[in-house]
């Protein structure tokens, strides 16, 4: 059957695992097309095997620690201690959307006192700022940045509170 999404979902998922981890660092990266080279940034994205429930257990146990150094504790976009890091728009910034995919994993795979924590700090930065819910909050500070009446934040903060 040409259309046996199911089958083609594991294979996807094989490869994901076997391509996209790196055993070194701990965790899922990008990788370059052109040499087949991990990328060095680390964002949420590398998350998300653990929301959609492919990782291994040995995975989610160095993604539990690694984000424990790398995200704690807002789930920024890029890891706190990544050169790239900045104020700049996707550089740094929370963005409630992809870090509940990223923390709701963790907590799928049994990390919940870090997943906790983690969803508890961003639900600290939207209580924080009294006038909106915003578009993307600093991950250092919590001050709402961009648009302060952004509707994926504010479905995002709902997820947290009734499905996390």
């Amino acid at each position: 059957n040409p259309f046996d999404w199911e089958k083609k979902a594991k294979k996807l998922c094989k490869k994901v695992n076997k391509y996209f981890y790196d055993k070194e660092k701990g965790i899922y990266v990008d990788i370059f097309m052109d040499n087949g080279a991990f990328s060095e940034v680390y964002s949420p994205a590398s998350f998300m095997p653990l929301y959609i429930g492919i990782a291994t257990k040995k995975h989610a146990k160095e993604l539990s620690i690694f984000a424990k150094n790398h995200f704690y504790p807002a789930m920024p976009t890029v890891a706190y201690d990544d050169p790239k890091y900045s104020g700049d728009y996707w550089r740094g910034h929370t963005w409630l959307n992809v870090a509940y995919f990223a923390i709701k994993g963790l907590k799928d795979y049994g990390y919940v006192e870090l997943a906790t924590q983690m969803r508890d700090t961003l639900l600290s930065f939207a209580d924080k700022n009294k006038d909106g819910i915003y578009e993307k909050y600093d991950a250092i500070t919590g001050k709402g940045e961009g648009c302060p009446c952004f509707s994926w934040s504010s479905a995002f903060i709902i997820e947290f509170i009734l499905n996390f």
